[in-house]
């Protein structure tokens, strides 16, 4: 890794961005594959929905259903899992203002 830049984040972002990541990975392993795959498409990869409709060979009603259906179950899902933890808006439950 001679040559290769030192990264200007702190040990601390590197950690938020490592847990962010798995959480990601676990919710989106919460869903079913066909609403996994809509959703995938979408919003990480940028498909359209035409474009999603398309390569799976699926008609656009059931492409919208799915994609919505898979943002009810992932943001329940992420709300859930993030009052389990005592996060509030980036924050743990408790800390003082300033500390994260």
């Amino acid at each position: 890794m001679d040559g290769a830049p030192a990264s200007t984040r702190s040990p601390e972002d590197l950690l938020a961005g490592a847990r962010a990541r798995a959480l990601c990975h676990e919710l989106l392993n919460g869903l079913s594959l066909e609403q996994r795959a809509v959703f995938v498409l979408y919003e990480l990869e940028q498909f359209t929905m035409s474009e999603i409709a398309e390569t799976l060979e699926l008609p656009m009603g059931t492409v919208s259903s799915r994609l919505r259906r898979a943002r009810q179950t992932f943001s329940k899902r992420l709300k859930q899992r993030l009052s389990t933890d005592g996060l509030v808006a980036g924050r743990r439950a408790g800390a003082p203002d300033g500390d994260t």
